[in-house]
């Protein structure tokens, strides 16, 4: 049975009771990370259900579990739920015992449970229209008539898993990082590129500070160059203070067909908030592309790629 206290963080309710008036509704719990891909893509079905089915007694519950290090501040979730239009209420901050209970191996997950508090599905594939039927279930399991419905929005049946690549930029597991200099682990250092580029290699050039799980510039100027197979490329990446960076797809400035939705009409990206940002979609196309950003201001922290592949 489902239980979290009141002592948690909760986002997006302005009365947090429901840690202790969980009995009587219809729950379905979300297992997410604010820099996930899956765990993004599935946010405007999830908003979806929750328009639609909330007035019945229908609940959900985003539990957010951080992946790196800005995600455990609060204020980074905060912009995440804004960012991303979150309307269901959101629990940060949770503690090993409550994950216990789920036994919940990756992240995006979703539980649903029914009235009583007991999980009655279980679903890592985001599949919609099997979770929407299981609600309408339950809920007039437990009494509810449902009539007047909002029309229906078109999502797939099955939202697909991406299958997603990571290059992590930090020394824990930066495995492909062929700069000319060694890592010099958490120590300001300056790295240069050698040629040839190669194909799922990491780049650095410029000031660096390469910590565990991210690296900082620490000079303005400095670059990174990564090149990979795919059709879209995003990077996890954020500043205190605004930060620009020019990106090029093999020496070339981004145009209408491959550039990224947070790329500018100058082929830049403007980075403040820490955030998962698109750099390059090349749409249908899938091929191998040397991806260059050049940031004209310093102290960017860059955490990892995502490279996905269909």
């Amino acid at each position: 049975m489902i239980k979290f206290p009141m002592e948690l963080n909760w986002i997006k309710t302005e009365n947090p009771t429901l840690a202790d008036n969980i009995l009587g509704k219809v729950i379905l719990v979300y297992f997410w990370t604010s820099s996930n891909i899956n765990s993004i893509k599935s946010i405007n079905m999830l908003n979806n259900l929750y328009s639609k089915y909330k007035v019945y007694g229908f609940e959900i519950l985003g539990v957010h579990i951080p992946e790196f290090d800005f995600e455990f501040d609060i204020n980074n979730v905060l912009n995440a739920v804004q960012y991303y239009n979150i309307q269901f209420p959101i629990i940060t901050n949770v503690i090993n015992q409550q994950l216990k209970a789920f036994k919940n191996p990756i992240q995006p997950a979703y539980y649903l449970h029914n009235d009583m508090g007991h999980i009655v599905y279980k679903d890592y594939k985001c599949e919609y229209e099997i979770i929407e039927e299981h609600i309408k279930q339950l809920l007039v399991l437990k009494g509810e008539k449902i009539k007047d419905l909002p029309e229906s929005i078109n999502f797939p049946t099955k939202f697909p898993l991406l299958n997603l690549s990571n290059c992590y930029l930090g020394y824990n597991k930066l495995f492909n990082f062929a700069s000319f200099e060694k890592i010099n682990n958490s120590k300001i250092q300056k790295y240069t590129i050698p040629a040839p580029i190669k194909k799922n290699h990491v780049y650095f050039e410029g000031v660096w500070q390469i910590e565990k799980n991210k690296s900082i510039l620490k000079k303005a100027g400095g670059k990174i160059i990564y090149r990979y197979y795919g059709n879209k490329l995003n990077i996890i990446m954020g500043a205190g203070l605004p930060v620009k960076a020019k990106v090029l797809i093999d020496e070339k400035r981004l145009e209408l067909g491959n550039s990224g939705e947070d790329i500018d009409d100058s082929g830049s990206v403007n980075i403040k908030e820490y955030r998962l940002y698109n750099l390059i979609n090349t749409y249908n196309i899938y091929e191998t592309h040397t991806c260059e950003i050049i940031f004209k201001n310093k102290d960017v922290e860059v955490y990892a790629f995502t490279i996905e592949e269909n």
